[in-house]
């Protein structure tokens, strides 16, 4: 499953809220992997992410602080599932942020 969203984060928002949606019944764990293009080759794992299963989605909260002050970049999200010790990758979505004109 590919995502792709361009996204700004305005002056006065207080939350930047995404929410990626995947096949998530039958899943006993899922962590994200997150990578940034302003730091190539670097990823961070998140273990252990609380999900919806029924509704297939996970709620994707970034602090809107370090948002703000990132520069132009590409983001990407990767869900992994874990299920009986094997992992598979359930979806990956690609953010794509500008900051704010003028700001």
């Amino acid at each position: 499953m590919q995502w792709r969203r361009r996204l700004r984060v305005a002056p006065h928002d207080e939350l930047l809220v995404s929410r990626l949606q995947a096949p998530l019944a039958d899943n006993e764990r899922l962590d994200a992997i997150l990578e940034f293009s302003f730091v190539p080759g670097v990823r961070h794992r998140i273990e252990d992410v609380p999900f919806d299963a029924a509704a297939g989605e996970v709620i994707y909260l970034p602090k809107i602080a370090e948002v703000r002050r990132a520069p132009t970049h590409t983001h990407v999200v990767t869900l992994v599932a874990e299920q009986g010790g094997a992992e598979r990758e359930l979806g990956t979505y690609t953010l794509r942020h500008r900051p704010w004109p003028g700001g």
